[in-house]
């Protein structure tokens, strides 16, 4: 396409006023959804640093009681199972905020107690029904579900309007071919449109915090620029494949329409649902049930335990603020349940993972679940970087429940020198390589349909009729 057509094709659309204004709504749209995910993440990150402090400022007083031999304070069972809990925090990822996806339906953080792991795994945060149902207006979703009605927008009639105008006979008799005429026309569409959601993507990273002097912002995001053109150039490749046969402008609007409703809405709810079908997992719901089943019943049995050690020791009732004999009953009941949860914790996994996986089997039937499994993938915010979470926390319990369980069991005290050596918990990020068998069979699936689709089209268009 020579630069003279190009600027010609791009007055013509300034002229048109509509595709200025549709790139302007992109570009705002993508800003406020940014904005809208930092904000979000934002409650989570200011909620996280508060109970932090809460717990360190605890921690810190218990030190210092420790220090003054009060009994309370110097007790493995008091501290560890009854007095203090260590708030374990998921970090937000470098690109989160521009897409939430599972993030807000999974806990950012862990109230993490030398109890069993059934007590923190449990908690569930109330939220909006309504906002939940429909998921979280972020970039993601700007991009998945909006962006292919700006390119429709801009190339539902490149050909019919062209043809029903006369225009086109009129190239054709200038010496153009029809391909080479409506493919300049396309061309010139799309890299208005590539520049503008560059642009827009740039200024919605900004808005969102994404660190782009540092490798883990900088490269996940060039990845989605890479997802979002690719996504982008597939409807582009669609538009001419159904502009390539000679229809109305009305009925290219209505076949490209139908195509979203069914790749962008259908499909990916289908997918969904297949998944969670063939693979019934225990659901978060009955796996929460499950689980505060088993911390009532822990609760219970401690309860039992401390009415039988104040039968068999009836001097103790509200004397010794210790009750180290009542704390190991209490250490032991938690092993028991943690042992027995075990099994339903491994089912659950292992469900999830066979979900996940038919998933990323199922999105090659959808461009737009392809677009949204890389996006959420790239922002840490697929559940996959959460299973990492919940292993690591996983992890940390069991150093935690040692550090109090232990001196519980050699009747043993805490000292300020224990407490100044009480574990700590940092989130190991998984490296960016570990994301890409994610990502890039679905963008390498997106570059090859909208190839076919602008090959079959370019065949098509060479014997098109300009009447």
């Amino acid at each position: 396409m020579s630069t003279a057509m190009l600027r010609q094709e791009l007055q013509l659309l300034r002229r048109e006023g509509l595709a200025p204004w549709a790139l302007i709504a992109l570009t705002l749209l993508l800003v406020a959804a940014a904005l809208n995910g930092r904000a979000l993440l934002g409650v989570q990150a200011r909620t996280a640093a508060a109970l932090e402090a809460e717990a360190a400022e605890t921690t810190l007083a218990l030190a210092a009681q420790a220090g003054r031999g009060v009994a309370t304070a110097i007790s493995p069972g008091v501290v560890g199972y009854s007095v203090l809990n260590k708030p374990v925090v998921l970090p937000a990822a470098p690109l989160g905020a521009l897409a939430i996806g599972q993030a807000e339906l999974l806990p950012a953080w862990y109230p993490v107690t030398a109890r069993g792991p059934h007590h923190f795994l449990a908690r569930n945060e109330p939220d909006n029904p309504l906002r939940l149902a429909v998921g979280n207006f972020d970039a993601a979703f700007v991009i998945v579900w909006l962006l292919p009605l700006v390119v429709i927008a801009l190339s539902f009639n490149v050909v019919s309007a062209e043809r029903e105008r006369g225009v086109l006979a009129l190239a054709l008799a200038a010496g153009s071919s029809p391909a080479g005429f409506i493919l300049g026309k396309v061309a010139a569409r799309a890299l208005l449109l590539f520049v503008s959601l560059w642009l827009a993507l740039l200024a919605a990273a900004l808005a969102a915090g994404v660190p782009l002097g540092r490798a883990a912002g900088a490269l996940p995001l060039l990845l989605w620029f890479t997802g979002a053109t690719l996504y982008a150039a597939f409807w582009f490749a669609l538009a001419l494949f159904v502009n390539s046969r000679p229809r109305a402008s009305d009925q290219n609007a209505g076949l490209l329409a139908g195509a979203w409703l069914v790749l962008v809405v259908l499909l990916p709810a289908l997918t969904h649902l297949a998944a969670t079908t063939v693979f019934a997992a225990p659901s978060r719901v009955a796996l929460t049930t499950e689980l505060r089943e088993a911390s009532e019943s822990a609760d219970r049995a401690a309860a039992a335990a401390r009415d039988q050690y104040f039968f068999d020791h009836p001097e103790m009732q509200g004397g010794d603020p210790d009750r180290s004999a009542y704390f190991r009953s209490v250490a032991e009941s938690e092993l028991s349940v943690a042992t027995a949860m075990a099994p339903l914790l491994a089912q659950f996994e292992v469900q999830a993972r066979r979900q996940q996986g038919l998933v990323e089997v199922l999105q090659f039937l959808s461009p737009g679940t392809m677009t949204w499994q890389s996006l959420t993938a790239l922002a840490g915010s697929d559940g996959a970087r959460h299973r990492e979470f919940r292993g690591q926390t996983l992890a940390f319990h069991e150093r935690w429940s040692a550090f109090f369980r232990e001196p519980l069991l050699s009747g043993a005290t805490l000292t300020p020198v224990a407490y100044a050596a009480l574990p700590r918990f940092e989130f190991d990020e998984p490296p960016l390589v570990s994301t890409l068998p994610r990502v890039l069979p679905a963008l390498a699936a997106l570059l090859v349909l909208s190839l076919l689709l602008g090959a079959v089209s370019v065949r098509r268009l060479r014997r098109f009729p300009v009447v």
